[in-house]
């Protein structure tokens, strides 16, 4: 084997070895980014159901609030015109 042979195998085989080597950094940071990747899209699904959840019971105690007071001031309307009859009925029976 002359030297012109060997120089060559060598610097093919450090070519080899810095492909290799290359190719197996690129695979372990792709791992990683994949990892991170998965575990951002998780959080992210998770905090939009967090904040519809939240957002739903909010729209639930509005609504609730919105019924209550619909109800109590039907109360109050309610008591009212009782009241008035009330009043009206004693008024007429003293004339």
């Amino acid at each position: 084997m002359s030297i012109a042979e060997e120089v060559d195998d060598t610097f093919s085989d450090y070519s080899q070895f810095l492909s290799n080597v290359t190719s197996a950094i690129k695979s372990y940071v792709d791992h990683k980014f994949d990892a991170i990747e998965q575990s951002f899209e998780a959080n992210a699904q998770d905090l939009r159901q967090h904040v519809n959840t939240r957002a739903f019971r909010l729209n639930q105690k509005v609504n609730n609030f919105s019924g209550d007071i619909k109800a109590d001031m039907g109360g109050i309307r309610q008591n009212i015109k009782s009241t008035q009859f009330s009043i009206l009925t004693r008024l007429n029976a003293a004339q």
